[in-house]
């Protein structure tokens, strides 16, 4: 059971990345102006905070990993 979990978990923090990467390169092709403007900016916090659920899902995996180690 745990390790349908952690694939599930795994499947999802691989789809954010992918969506990540994808609004990132749309922001980054957008003029130095826009990126400054409050619309960029409110936009970079969207991915600083997108970029944070990647990771903790990435630890929550790995947790996973370890629990199962001693199971």
């Amino acid at each position: 059971r745990l390790e349908s979990i952690q694939s599930s978990i795994e499947q999802i923090a691989g789809h954010l990345r992918d969506l990540v990467d994808a609004e990132q390169e749309r922001y980054d092709s957008r003029s130095e102006c826009w990126q400054e403007s409050e619309k960029g900016e409110r936009m970079q916090d969207a991915l600083d905070k997108l970029e944070e659920a990647v990771d903790a899902l990435t630890d929550a995996s790995a947790s996973i990993d370890d629990a199962l180690e001693v199971m």
